[in-house]
């Protein structure tokens, strides 16, 4: 269609969340060779916001394009006078090509969502999702696979955990990888709470950390993926390695909100108590 002209100029991608939707979108921007603006209805749900934002830039001519690419990700959150707003602008025969993305199309004015031509993505099923774990060491950008955890990962556990994650891609990356944001220090003293005996020379690697002005936030996130795939490799029964990726955050939620430090210091305990039996 986009190479024929006949792509509609108001598409709606729907399918559940981390499936790619808003991945696609960015896709077709790019294959339309236009730049695009990426907006979070999340954080635009008023219809002020519509007005100010999408209905002033829609308002602009592209500089050095033909077109341009709207992507409205999770769009099914805008308010019902922000959805009417949209009617006018996408009514119109422009060069905005807008696409929108949901996980809850339902939500969205049979007025607004009858005007764009939906896209339904269906999960993938277990072999595909098998074979997309097993080619993730090989398909990450050569940047990022000093960060990938280093974990060989048997055919048993890519199987369960293929089953076991409905068809979320998006979450088996988040489990089998570590953030790549991390710096290098960052990681070596996490997978150091592999080897050490005494939790004590552990604590003395986070002081150390924290005085050369680590992210505590980042910290906490790595901490959370990387353990998450250990505990799931060294027990036998891949539920709980899992259960374990969904739960280790909220060990850490009855401390206050903001203080990462204390939580990266209380997680790292609880993780050392269970790799050490205890």
């Amino acid at each position: 269609m986009i190479a024929d002209g006949s792509l509609p100029h108001q598409l709606i991608i729907t399918g559940i969340s981390g499936i790619g939707k808003s991945t696609i979108a960015k896709i077709i921007a790019q294959e339309l060779q236009a730049p695009f603006i990426l907006f979070n209805v999340a954080d635009l749900t008023g219809i002020d916001n519509v007005r100010e934002y999408i209905i002033q830039e829609y308002k602009k001519n592209p500089i050095g394009h033909s077109s341009k690419v709207f992507i409205l990700d999770e769009i099914h959150k805008f308010s019902q006078p922000a959805q009417e707003c949209l009617l006018t602008p996408l009514e119109e025969n422009s060069n905005t090509y807008f696409i929108a993305c949901t996980t809850e199309p339902e939500k969205i004015k049979s007025t607004l969502r009858k005007r764009f031509t939906e896209i339904r993505l269906l999960p993938p099923s277990s072999i595909d999702r098998m074979q997309l774990l097993n080619q993730l060491p090989y398909i990450v950008h050569q940047d990022v696979k000093d960060y990938i955890v280093e974990i060989t990962i048997d055919l048993r556990t890519v199987k369960n955990l293929a089953n076991l994650c409905n068809g979320i891609s998006l979450e088996e990356a988040k489990i089998l990888c570590v953030s790549y944001h991390e710096s290098k220090q960052a990681i070596d003293i996490i997978k150091s709470l592999l080897t050490i005996s005494n939790i004590d020379n552990y604590l003395e690697l986070l002081k150390q950390y924290g005085n050369s002005d680590g992210n505590w936030s980042s910290f906490l996130h790595t901490l959370i993926n990387y353990y998450s795939v250990v505990l799931m490799n060294k027990r036998s029964e891949i539920a709980k390695g899992l259960k374990a990726y969904k739960t280790l955050s909220e060990l850490t939620k009855p401390i206050q909100i903001g203080c990462e430090k204390a939580r990266v210091y209380y997680l790292s305990y609880l993780i050392f108590l269970t790799l050490k039996g205890g």
